[in-house]
């Protein structure tokens, strides 16, 4: 008899899925501050309430480590310039390409991972993961197609697409080496170690820009979304992920954020009133299924009952 999975079996999958709720949502949210507040500045502004956030709780547990943080300063300087570069880079690619565009070459996300992996670390994919991946590929693209090949025909390239290139292949770097975090930092002090660095990145970006902060108008409207942005996407997103990457590996952790694009177009119908088509349910069930195909294992066969000799 197969023994019963753990209730603790699921927790990766419930973190990396509620990582792609909030950034599903943020799909929508950054779309609409881009229009008013450079991608620069959300990033920015965002990072600083959140490690503002993170602070309370990441200090404390840090405090015993700093010796070890000083020895490993590169890993955490690197990935939160990878991890800001991934998420700034997206804010820039939004303003200046298409949003089927943008979907389509995010949904190469989970491959640039695997490829990474694969000549980083040698890492060879399963089937099931490859299989899974090219079903929830599918499934995105019905969706942003809007269930109409005829749409394919018609896409052109821009400089939006590069930068939108560049974002897929930092969060690809940023997730496979995610594993290079020495094991005794807890993840939130990590987390908190990575917005530093990736703010300090930001600050570099915004001064090369010439942006002046006081500038910017500040109404209701943009605090809230700096908010949601800094509490939701940036701390829980990138916590959750970097847990559940952890705990389930870069590959499967990967698949997961498959999940963005849909959740963006069911919330686009709850939020903003767009109808519910067919394609919507096709886009959701291939996706879902390719998800569920690379991250679960098979399970072994039952071994035979032995025989009692006589």
């Amino acid at each position: 008899m197969t023994s019963a999975r753990r209730p603790g079996d699921w927790l990766p999958y419930l973190l990396l899925t509620l990582a792609a709720c909030f950034w599903g949502l943020n799909g929508i949210i950054a779309k609409i501050a881009v229009a008013g507040v450079s991608p620069a500045a959300l990033a920015f502004l965002s990072w600083c309430v959140g490690i503002a956030v993170l602070a309370p709780f990441a200090l404390p547990r840090l405090k015993r480590h700093w010796r070890l943080i000083a020895r490993r300063w590169w890993v955490f300087a690197a990935l939160g310039v990878l991890g800001m570069t991934a998420n700034q880079a997206f804010f820039v690619a939004l303003s200046l390409t298409t949003a089927i565009n943008a979907q389509l070459i995010g949904a190469t996300i989970p491959a640039a991972i695997i490829v990474m992996a694969l000549v980083l670390y040698r890492e060879t994919p399963t089937w099931r993961a490859l299989a899974g991946m090219a079903i929830a590929f599918l499934g995105v693209a019905v969706v942003v197609v809007r269930g109409d090949p005829a749409v394919f025909a018609v896409l052109g390239a821009n400089s939006g697409d590069l930068v939108m290139i560049i974002s897929v292949l930092a969060w690809a770097c940023y997730t496979v080496v995610l594993r290079h975090v020495p094991a005794p930092i807890p993840p939130v002090g990590a987390l908190w170690l990575f917005g530093v660095s990736g703010t300090v990145f930001n600050a570099l970006v915004l001064a090369t820009q010439g942006i002046a902060l006081g500038a910017l108008t500040i109404d209701r409207e943009t605090v809230l979304m700096i908010a949601y942005v800094a509490v939701f996407p940036a701390v829980l997103g990138f916590l959750f992920y970097n847990e559940g990457v952890r705990l389930a590996g870069a590959t499967i952790a990967g698949q997961f954020m498959y999940l963005s694009p849909i959740i963006t177009a069911v919330l686009a119908v709850l939020i903003l009133g767009e109808d519910f088509r067919p394609y919507h349910v096709v886009g959701m069930a291939t996706i879902f299924g390719g998800v569920y195909l690379a991250s679960t294992r098979p399970s072994a066969p039952p071994r035979p009952a032995s025989r009692r000799l006589r």
